[in-house]
């Protein structure tokens, strides 16, 4: 998603998130062969992970769109599971980005 797209406003980082999960789905969803239909997506926001779980009428389009692909996917017989892991944990640029964005 671009700066274009969102009708010259910046993304947010949650929206961001999201829509690189909806990417990741939408790419297994197109391109994936194998037999195995389990998808584990890591998702380094807390955040994201609460939005998603409160519902489709509590999130955005980023959000409604992780919800679409998901459908799609249960739907051809997949299971798909969505994990928290701790990301940039230690590294001193992300733990300062993530102070000024709290603020």
């Amino acid at each position: 998603m671009s700066w274009g797209e969102q009708g010259g406003r910046g993304l947010m980082v949650d929206m961001g998130e999201m829509y690189g999960i909806s990417r990741v789905m939408e790419r297994v969803e197109g391109r994936y062969r194998g037999g195995k239909r389990k998808l584990l997506v890591g998702v380094d926001n807390v955040g994201v992970l609460r939005k998603l779980r409160k519902g489709r009428g509590f999130c955005g389009e980023a959000g409604q769109r992780v919800r679409r692909v998901g459908l799609r996917l249960l739907r051809k017989g997949w299971e798909v599971v969505l994990v928290w892991v701790a990301g940039h944990v230690g590294i001193e640029e992300n733990e300062e980005a993530d102070e000024w964005a709290k603020e």
